[in-house]
C-alpha cells in the first residue's frame, strides 16, 4: 500500500495509516532533489548514468554496458525481473492497483519525467 511513498515520507512502519498530500509532496521532492533515476525499461541508459554519476570508471569498475559483454548479457537475461501478464491501463485490475497504490503510481510517473529530464 504505497510502499515507496511511505518509505520516502518516513512512514514505512505505519502501513495501515492513511497518507496525506504532504506525504506525497515529501516523496516527490526527495526524488526530484536527491535521486539519480533509473528505469528497468531503460536499463542500459540507467546503468550508464549511474556509472557516470558515481564515477565508477575512476574506481576501476567497468559498468559501461556497451563495452562490457558480461554486464550486457546479465541485463538482457532478465534475471533481475519477474514475469507478469501485461496490464491494460484502465482495466479493472489497473483500477484496483491504483486504489491501493495511487500515490506510488503518481511518484512513478514523476520519476519517468525526471528520468527524461536527467538525460546525459
Amino acid at each position: 500500500d504505497n510502499w515507496m511513498v511511505r518509505s520516502l515520507a518516513g512512514k514505512a512502519d505505519s502501513p495501515g495509516a492513511p497518507l496525506t498530500e504532504r506525504d506525497l509532496d515529501v516523496a516527490l521532492e526527495i526524488v526530484r532533489r536527491k535521486c539519480v533515476v533509473g528505469l528497468l525499461s531503460n536499463m542500459e541508459e540507467s546503468v550508464d548514468r549511474f556509472s557516470s554519476y558515481f564515477n565508477f570508471r575512476k574506481r576501476g569498475m567497468q559498468l559501461n554496458v556497451k563495452k562490457n559483454p558480461k554486464c550486457k548479457e546479465y541485463l538482457k537475461s532478465g534475471s533481475n525481473t519477474n514475469s507478469h501478464p501485461p496490464l491494460q491501463e484502465g482495466s479493472e485490475t489497473w483500477r484496483l492497483l491504483e486504489q491501493k497504490n495511487g500515490a506510488d503510481m503518481i511518484l512513478y510517473r514523476e520519476a519517468e519525467r525526471i528520468f527524461k529530464e536527467q538525460k546525459l
